[in-house]
């Protein structure tokens, strides 16, 4: 059916009375006394939607827990007309492509794809949608789970008997974005020979010290 009736003076016209969401296409005829021409070529699909729209980010930022070396894969949908510039950071840091990491933005849609992560990956997420119509934004937490470091040095006898050894060392410098949840002891007879087997099982993380017991007077650990 005809959408519209257009004076032959006029070149241009509005359709009216479309559905928000729908995908359309137009052609135009051309009529006189004899009748109507045949249709011209259809247009382009385009969707009925507002032509001015301040950015909205729709996907719900949720804080990111994953291991290292898993894949950090972000998937972020919005909305903006005109289509808005979508701007990462990590921190203090611009997020772009690297060697590791994939940034992608096209149309209404935002991904971040990040292989082999490392501990140096975590951070504040911050992405900042821009349009001449305004601006959004959201931040969310990324923290990427390795092992501890090595407990502080230096490693110190605090006492020594003719059968235990008291230590105290200092914690790790970074615990590898867990709480540290204890400490192992091993031990290694130099006298006698062997290797490093289990002293004391378990220290409680709040202790930096523990006395290992059962040793033999005289030898070297």
């Amino acid at each position: 059916s005809n959408a519209v009736t257009v004076p032959a003076s006029k070149t241009a016209a509005t359709v009216p009375d479309l559905t928000k969401g729908q995908e359309y296409e137009f052609r135009i005829i051309a009529v006189n006394s004899a009748g109507p021409s045949a249709p011209s070529e259809p247009s382009d699909p385009v969707v009925c939607k507002k032509r001015y729209l301040a950015p909205k980010i729709t996907t719900p930022l949720k804080d990111i827990t994953i291991k290292a070396g898993q894949i950090l894969h972000l998937d972020i949908d919005f909305i903006g007309e005109p289509p808005p510039e979508v701007v990462w950071t990590v921190g203090s840091r611009d997020l772009k492509t690297d060697s590791r990491t994939t940034v992608t933005s096209i149309g209404y849609h935002t991904i971040i794809h990040t292989v082999n992560t490392k501990r140096s990956d975590s951070g504040t997420y911050h992405i900042l949608l821009r349009n001449s119509s305004g601006t959004d934004q959201g931040s969310f937490q990324v923290s990427v789970l390795d092992r501890p470091d090595p407990p502080g040095e230096p490693l110190v006898y605090e006492e020594i008997t003719s059968s235990s050894v008291t230590l105290s060392w200092k914690p790790p410098k970074d615990n590898g974005g867990s709480e540290i949840t204890g400490y192992v002891i091993e031990k290694r007879d130099l006298t006698h020979g062997g290797g490093w087997v289990p002293a004391v099982n378990w220290v409680s993380p709040v202790n930096t010290h523990a006395t290992v017991p059962r040793l033999l007077e005289g030898t070297k650990y």
